[in-house]
């Protein structure tokens, strides 16, 4: 069938045909041997138009079951985008939130800095609060120097720049890193104090730099900890089920 429709007789066929006039030249049984290959011919036909069903049956299941499929990741991408749609809703609204609760903390941080400040005794000559520098190690007499309000902030403060601070789940690593960028924000614009590796004290631009970049970087830790937070809810979901 196959030289038929392109009307080139190929290898096989050319072979068969010969053998065809050989039997016939031999005289095999008056034609009975030319008949015998003529109809095992088309049944081998036959059987390879079976074959040839079966495989465009099977072309077309496949092709049937792509489409299903990628109607399926059509459906996925979908409801990863509207996922990811919300995770940020709720980043914003998480932000939000501690935005609307971080000035009346800083307030009344700053009022009690303040009072602190006033009631502060003068400062030792040797230590280093007198240039208004901050070391990464405790001073002597730090509380009487820089005012028990202070000097909490400030150890606070030390311990989150410790490495174990950065242990723990990732919803704790990404608290103790907010929490680090607001102690630093504090300590930089509202007690005027200058933090390490800084040695000497900032000036006004230099201050305004230092702590416009910790804004940033709080502004990503709050972003990580909304993360942190969506990826323990829809865990803790999942393993439910």
């Amino acid at each position: 069938m196959n030289c038929y429709d392109s009307q080139h007789v190929s290898r096989r066929m050319r072979r068969a045909l010969q053998g065809f006039q050989e039997s016939a030249a031999a005289g095999v049984g008056d034609g009975a041997g030319a008949g015998r290959q003529v109809e095992a011919l088309g049944e081998r036909v036959t059987e390879l138009e079976e074959e040839n069903r079966e495989l465009r049956e099977l072309v077309e299941a496949q092709a049937n079951r792509l489409e299903e499929l990628e109607e399926e990741n059509r459906g996925l991408r979908k409801l990863v985008e509207t996922q990811a749609h919300q995770i940020e809703e709720l980043e914003r609204q998480v932000v939000a939130l501690e935005q609307e609760q971080q000035p009346k903390g800083d307030a009344e941080r700053a009022d009690a800095g303040k009072d602190q400040r006033q009631r502060r005794p003068r400062q030792l000559r040797h230590l280093p609060y007198d240039t208004g520098v901050v070391t990464l190690e405790k001073q002597p007499d730090e509380e009487n120097t820089l005012g028990p309000a202070v000097a909490s902030v400030v150890a606070e403060w030390r311990v989150l720049r410790n490495p174990a601070a950065r242990r723990g789940s990732r919803v704790d690593r990404a608290k103790a890193a907010v929490r680090r960028w607001e102690l630093e924000v504090e300590l930089l614009r509202d007690f005027r104090l200058t933090l390490p590796p800084e040695t000497e004290p900032l000036d006004d631009s230099r201050r305004a730099d230092h702590i416009r970049w910790r804004l940033e970087a709080m502004a990503d830790a709050k972003r990580e900890l909304a993360r942190a937070k969506w990826i323990r809810v829809l865990t803790l979901g999942l393993w439910r089920r």
